[in-house]
């Protein structure tokens, strides 16, 4: 009886060692994968942060082109008006004096 009684007790003993051992190997999983969880995100971010760094790049870029674009139309169509106006503000002037004194008259 009393070998039944000291191997009920042994064998007790080792559930609850492998029980400690489970809760162990438990923690010790749940925190490998927290920490594989913080440097996933952390690669994530640094994706996600290099993307943007392209795009924002791309758009500059862009932004660069169509800026220089309208810079050289306003540039082209201000010596457009300039122009005309260096050639023909004589005549421009003759007219509005015409008008103005036709009135008068």
């Amino acid at each position: 009886m009393e070998g039944i009684i000291n191997k009920i007790i042994e064998i007790d003993k080792k559930a609850e060692q492998k029980l400690i051992n489970a809760k162990s190997m438990q923690q010790q999983s749940a925190t490998e994968a927290v920490e594989e969880s913080r440097i996933l995100e952390e690669k994530l971010k640094r994706e996600a942060d290099d993307a943007i760094s392209v795009i924002e790049a791309v758009n500059k870029e862009d932004f660069e082109k169509i800026s220089k674009a309208n810079e050289k139309k306003y540039a082209d169509e201000k010596k457009k008006m300039s122009d005309f106006y260096e050639e023909n503000h004589l005549e421009i002037e003759r007219r509005i004096f015409e008008e103005i004194v036709g009135e008068i008259s």
